[in-house]
């Protein structure tokens, strides 16, 4: 048996207006093909019957077998791959009794499976003319060749749409698209001036190359066509306002940003707007076009920072930071800004109305001078006092004159000149505060000097120096009174003088810590009073009221004082510290009156007669001239009564009484020495009692003698000694109180 013939059809797309193939013509990779033939016996016009024999493709899928009529068709698929250098297929019998020639039953195609590349020249962007003859370019290119005419289907909204403004099939109308000679160039034109502003455009195309490989020109509508666009009625753009605004001063300050703000109406919306730019004349211009959406500069120290254009429909909004560099060296200082706006209808230019002025001045700010030593005082005035050898510490604010914006820190320099011209380094921080310090040796003017190092700033001259003056001289305490005090007393009122002659004290009151030592022991707590000025100068006096428990004879008090002069020069000497204290000794200053002796005139008295009382008062304490009452007492009646006191400083006086003795036997007398305490002592006791024997008649004497002293309490000779003893202590006491004179005499004459 054999094939007598075999016939191949491109189901798929014909490549040449016919379905069959033949040997060497193209196909698309994927096509569809049908393949039929007919089986004969070999020198016969008989065939097998039905179902006898099995017809297979070579190099392709697919088999079958015969119908009554020994005619078979097979259905297969071209191989999805590029033979570009040919690819042969055929189809044999499933027998071993085939006997077809290989050349009548296969065939040689080639396969493109590769679609054409196309790109869209013209119109380009999403908005478009409108023209009477509007130019749809395309570029297609294909390995196989294409045809030199492919079809054009295009829809204008103004004269194809019914009215729903979406661009159906049967809605578009069609005309050839042409190739240009000898290249890949495909053409036609179309008239869409009938269209208003923002009516539609749809364009696609269809065709195949020469293997039937259709072109990917898309389809009806806009999510399928090739292109669409909306119409652009060309209208100007019109500048509606304009801002200028600045961080601070109505100038531009280095490293400061300025916004300039402009709105534009443009009835083709923003999409309209191809290119702004802004001319700060001096040939400084800032430009942004649509195409690259970014904005430049033709002068590095102004650049802009920011654009921004936003649109509302026909009004669009523009704003453009910008920043001028420390280096910005302007020809001049001033200039006025214009606009230039390019859109669908032409470039329009535009004067904003504002101009610029460009300051990089710079000055210092703040400027404080402290002096850690100075009462009172971390702030200095001109003309303070500070201490000799103290820190002086300066700070402020480098920033330029119309601005609180600081130059960058490369931009200058800063340094603290003493009087002398020695200078040191200035720092500064990240916020451009500088500060700095140095020992104060002199008198003088201490400065901060600027230099510039940026651009063309000035220094604008400010308060960046303070004039001081030196005390090195600290204050001194030249005088305290009292230099003792008494026993027993609760209140005392010191009284101290402090020369401070150059910088002065503080105004106010002083605070003194004071304690009781004993021997070498603290009695207490330390305990804090307040001194008040009484005058202030040169020297000044200041008093100070203490209230304490009574103080104890030998205590002493001591009060030193934390006290520094205007300049911050610490007191020294006495009165300086704990171990230098203002100190006061604890004396018994007050006397000690007693009845020392009494007489009796005669002795013993006899009842009837006038007696006379001689009553001898000692003084055992201090020296007193102040007068003071005695009195005698019998059976608790006054009988007599007498003021004296201390002549020429003796410590013992005697006061006379005259009675009529009306008793017999043993009597009380009662001697009362200061009953009205006039005189404060050292022992209050005023009360001394004796007794004496009245006899009925007078008696004579043995001794004869004039005086009889009688106790209730001890014996004459008790008396005696206690005297001679206190008399010994209060000489003691006094001739220490004769030494410490001396002592005090001799540290005022040297102070």
């Amino acid at each position: 048996m054999e094939i007598i013939s075999l016939q191949v059809d491109d189901e798929t797309y014909p490549t040449d207006g016919a379905s069959d193939l033949q040997n060497g013509e193209w196909v698309a990779g994927g096509d569809n093909l049908s393949c039929t033939g007919a089986i004969r016996f070999l020198g016969t016009n008989s065939f097998p019957m039905s179902g006898d024999v099995v017809v297979e493709l070579v190099n392709l899928t697919g088999n079958s077998t015969t119908d009554s009529n020994g005619v078979f068709n097979i259905i297969t698929q071209v191989p999805d791959i590029n033979y570009y250098n040919g690819f042969t297929f055929g189809a044999h019998l499933v027998s071993s009794y085939d006997v077809t020639p290989a050349e009548s039953a296969q065939l040689t195609i080639f396969i493109d499976s590769t679609a054409p590349g196309i790109q869209v020249n013209s119109p380009l962007g999403e908005r478009v003319q409108p023209n009477h003859q509007n130019l749809f370019n395309v570029s297609i290119a294909d390995s196989v060749g294409l045809p030199d005419i492919l079809a054009f289907y295009w829809w204008v909204e103004s004269v194809h749409d019914d009215g729903d403004g979406v661009p159906e099939l049967s809605e578009y109308s069609y005309k050839d698209l042409m190739r240009q000679v000898n290249t890949d160039y495909f053409h036609a034109s179309f008239d869409d001036t009938s269209n208003s502003e923002g009516q539609m455009v749809s364009l696609f195309i269809e065709g195949t190359d020469y293997a039937g490989n259709a072109i990917d020109g898309g389809g009806h509508g806009f999510e399928q066509d090739l292109i669409h666009f909306s119409s652009l009625v060309p209208s100007p753009s019109n500048l509606m306002s304009t801002t200028l605004e600045y961080s601070h001063a109505s100038v531009i300050v280095p490293t400061n940003p300025v916004w300039l703000n402009f709105s534009l109406q443009d009835d083709n919306l923003i999409e309209d707007i191809e290119l702004v730019k802004v001319d700060f004349g001096q040939d400084i211009e800032f430009s942004w076009n649509s195409d690259t959406n970014e904005i430049f500069t033709n002068e590095i120290y102004l650049y802009p920072e920011q654009f921004i254009m936003s649109g509302d429909g026909t009004t669009i909004d523009i704003k453009i930071q910008f920043v001028a560099s420390p280096w910005f060296d302007p020809v001049s200082k001033y200039g006025d800004i214009t606009l230039h706006v390019q859109d669908s209808s032409g470039t329009h230019t535009f004067d904003t109305g504002f101009g610029w002025n460009f300051n990089s001045d710079i000055h210092l700010s703040g400027f404080t001078a402290s002096n850690s030593a100075a009462i009172n005082g971390i702030i200095l005035e001109q003309n303070a006092w500070v201490s000799l050898g103290s820190t002086l510490n300066v700070s402020g604010i480098i920033s330029y004159a119309n601005s609180e914006i600081s130059p960058p820190i490369e931009c200058y320099s800063a340094e603290l000149k003493s009087p002398s011209g020695n200078k040191y380094s200035v720092g500064v921080d990240e916020y451009r505060v500088f500060s700095g310090s140095m020992i104060i040796h002199s008198n003088g003017i201490y400065e901060v000097e600027l230099e510039l190092m940026c651009g063309d700033s000035q220094i604008i001259p400010s308060t960046n120096s303070i004039t001081l003056r030196v005390d090195e001289n600290p204050p001194t305490l030249v005088a305290n009174v009292p230099s003792i005090i008494s026993a027993n007393s609760t209140e005392l009122s010191l009284q101290f003088d402090i020369s401070e002659p150059d910088s002065g004290l503080a105004p106010g009151n002083i605070l003194l810590d004071c304690s009781i030592r004993q021997d070498i022991n603290t009695v207490g707590d330390t305990f804090a009073v307040i001194a008040e000025p009484i005058f202030e100068g040169a020297v000044s006096r200041y008093r100070a009221n203490i209230s304490t428990d009574p103080f104890v004879e030998g205590d002493h008090l001591e009060c030193w004082m934390n006290l520094v002069d205007v300049a911050g020069n610490p007191l020294e000497g006495k009165g300086s510290s704990y171990a230098w204290p203002i100190e006061l000794l604890v004396v018994e200053q007050r006397p000690d009156l007693v009845s020392y002796e009494l007489g009796v005139f005669p002795n013993p008295p006899t009842v009837g007669e006038l007696t006379l009382f001689n009553v001898t008062i000692a003084n055992l304490g201090q020296k007193t001239d102040e007068e003071f009452i005695v009195s005698i007492w019998v059976f608790d009646e006054e009988i007599g009564n007498s003021t004296t006191r201390f002549l020429g400083g003796r410590t013992t006086t005697t006061v006379s009484f005259e009675w009529k003795m009306d008793w017999v036997g043993e009597l009380e007398i009662v001697i009362m020495v200061d009953p009205d305490n006039a005189i404060l002592e050292q022992d209050e006791t005023n009360t001394w009692k004796y007794e004496i024997q009245v006899d009925d008649e007078a008696r004579p004497s043995i001794f004869e003698s004039n005086i009889v002293a009688v106790t209730g309490t001890t014996t004459v000779l008790l008396l005696a000694t206690i005297f001679a003893l206190l008399y010994l202590r209060n000489r003691n006491i006094g001739d220490d109180y004769e030494e410490w004179d001396e002592d005090e005499d001799e540290y005022e004459d040297e102070g």
